[in-house]
């Protein structure tokens, strides 16, 4: 019996009978109980009663706690009444089938009854079926399907039906005079469906290669794995289906299905070895991800565990406990222990992240895979895969107990340096370095600059040079006094200072780099207001400490009221930029500023 695609073994009726009910009141609860003391026909003799009630039943079985099923009845009447409590529970009739098979001439008909309210005769049925194949010979069939239909039959296609009785006659030299009814029938019954076509076992795969598969799927549950996904599978074996008719997992898992003969439990995406085995979603992503031993999209992985919530698929990978799932590249993650590293390569790893932090308290991430690369080959060459991403995190993985991993940094365990505090270590313990070797960090922990950390422990003295913190001589008094000349008001853009005659010895150059860390950091009278420091040209504003600006979006807003321009996003933005407030026609909360600024003007009329 199948339901909603999961696969139960059954040896009768009244299993089946019994099993749809025990699905149906774990998804259902409500309804079946309300049929307590009941009929589902609404007349004749009880269905489902209680513990006392069912004293009085003929062939009680339970399906729920201090809930029975009376199971005294034909198959015909097991199969209506299946039917009317799929209606009950308003169930379409396709997300539960029933199969029974038996054995003619050794071999083995299958035949499929989908249930509704209740017009098949079971008993019928199978009677039918076997008066119908008695004596058959299928040897033509199959001679005929090999030769002709290479590619598959359409069983339920017009034009096959009138090309495969054309190919008959002209192959056997006379008229096939079954109806096509009894030639679907025979067809059926030597061949596997799936979707519109149907073919002959020995068309989609060898019975060799058949072997192998399930030999496989026995040692995959040995090994302790409770599930074999259908995806992972094909591609396991998928080498081996070339020039047969195996061309994805769902074929591949109707193949199985027929001949699977109650080995494992089919069912929607995978096989299992235990009927009512339960896995939780992220054991099912792990399990997949393992066994297919290579990096997937989050979109395959969502489609391929389709029966799985696909917020609690995503989340398994890319959660907040997520860490043995290993992002490779954006969107694409692979689990952890499909990458296995020698001792050697450990040791060697090892002593290279040690090295580092050594030298310098720290390792970056891209250092590391640079240097694997060139060390260790062999590891690419194995896994070639693996982007210097995922080499990076698989390492922060099996390393996790013996180094800090934060981010793109290694440090030593326990200590959890951020991307601040390298660039803040790198700044303070130098007594003087360029924009260049700031550049080289930039570029060995591929990152941006963390201009932030970098001013609070050092001084910028011009575009291209720093000095250690230690160095700076600023009269604050007389140089804040210098500042006032040009700042009449309560602001003033920082590159509308150009001209340094009237400001004090600093023991350094004065130049926009030096006015804005002067600003920035040291002065009492004045606070520096901008989007940023960056590599290029200083921009943004020098701002009175004792005016009304609170931040830089007010003054923003306080300037585009009174700039006369149209208030639109492009106009202020090349206005901003053209004051030196801006380094560039891009700001976040611009459509807030500009929300502000069209209040103000307003205002003031």
């Amino acid at each position: 019996m199948e339901y909603f695609g999961t696969h139960y073994s059954i040896r009768n009726w009244t299993q089946a009978y019994v099993q749809t009910l025990k699905c149906l009141f774990e998804d259902y609860p409500d309804q079946i109980s309300s049929m307590r003391g009941k009929s589902i026909r609404g007349k004749e003799k009880i269905d489902i009663a209680d513990t006392v009630g069912s004293d009085a039943m003929v062939a009680p079985r339970k399906i729920a706690d201090d809930l029975f099923l009376e199971t005294n009845e034909s198959a015909t009447d097991i199969v209506k009444k299946m039917g009317l409590f799929l209606n009950l529970c308003n169930v379409d009739y396709n997300e539960v089938k029933v199969r029974y098979s038996f054995s003619r001439n050794n071999r083995r008909q299958v035949n499929t009854v989908h249930l509704s309210d209740g017009s098949v005769d079971i008993g019928d049925q199978a009677a039918k079926v076997e008066e119908t194949f008695e004596g058959v010979d299928f040897a033509p069939y199959r001679k005929l399907l090999i030769e002709k239909f290479s590619k598959g039959f359409r069983i339920d296609s017009g034009l096959d039906m009138r090309r495969f009785r054309s190919f008959w006659e002209t192959m056997y030299k006379k008229e096939l005079t079954e109806s096509n009814e009894d030639i679907r029938k025979r067809i059926n019954y030597i061949t596997i469906r799936c979707n519109d076509f149907v073919y002959l076992p020995e068309m989609m795969m060898t019975e060799q290669t058949a072997e192998r598969i399930f030999a496989y799927i026995t040692e995959c549950f040995q090994d302790g794995k409770i599930a074999v996904y259908f995806d992972a599978l094909y591609k396991e074996f998928e080498n081996e289906f070339e020039g047969k008719r195996i061309n994805n997992s769902e074929m591949l898992k109707s193949y199985l299905s027929f001949a699977n003969n109650g080995r494992f439990y089919i069912h929607k995406n995978y096989l299992t070895k235990d009927a009512h085995a339960k896995v939780n979603p992220t054991d099912e992503v792990r399990n997949y991800m393992i066994t297919i031993g290579v990096p997937v999209t989050v979109d395959d992985l969502k489609a391929a565990l389709s029966h799985i919530n696909a917020d609690a698929v995503y989340w398994a990978v890319a959660g907040s406990h997520s860490a043995e799932f290993v992002r490779n590249q954006k969107g694409e993650y692979f689990h952890a222990d499909i990458i296995q590293f020698t001792q050697q390569e450990i040791d060697t790893i090892t002593e290279m992240i040690q090295r580092a932090i050594d030298d310098k308290g720290y390792m970056g991430g891209k250092e590391l895979t640079d240097a694997i690369e060139v060390k260790l080959p062999t590891v690419m060459e194995r896994y070639p895969f693996l982007e210097w991403l995922g080499l990076r995190d698989v390492i922060a993985y099996k390393l996790r107990d013996m180094f800090s991993f934060k981010g793109k940094i290694i440090s030593p365990y326990g200590q959890n340096l951020s991307m601040t505090e390298v660039f803040a270590h790198f700044a303070l313990m130098r007594d003087y370095f360029t924009l260049e070797q700031l550049n080289s960090l930039k570029r060995d922990l591929d990152t941006p600059i963390y201009f932030d950390s970098v001013y609070a422990n050092s001084l910028r003295i011009n575009a291209d040079e720093f000095v250690s913190l230690d160095q700076a001589a600023f009269d604050i008094e007389a140089t804040d006094a210098a500042i006032s000349r040009f700042c009449t008001g309560d602001y003033i853009a920082l590159r509308k200072i150009s001209f340094f005659g009237s400001f004090p010895d600093a023991g350094f150059p004065w130049n926009d780099f030096l006015l804005e860390h002067y600003v920035a950091e040291f002065s009492k009278d004045f606070k520096l207001m901008h989007s940023g420091f960056t590599a290029g040209k200083p921009v943004g504003a020098i701002v009175r400490r004792s005016s009304r600006y609170n931040d830089f979006d007010e003054l923003l807003s306080a300037e585009l009221a009174v700039s006369g321009i149209p208030l639109d996003r492009e106009n202020a933005l090349q206005y901003l930029v053209d004051n030196g407030l801006l380094a560039r026609k891009n700001y976040g909360k611009i459509e807030q500023v500009l929300s502000t600024a069209k209040q103000q003007r307003l205002t003031k009329g």
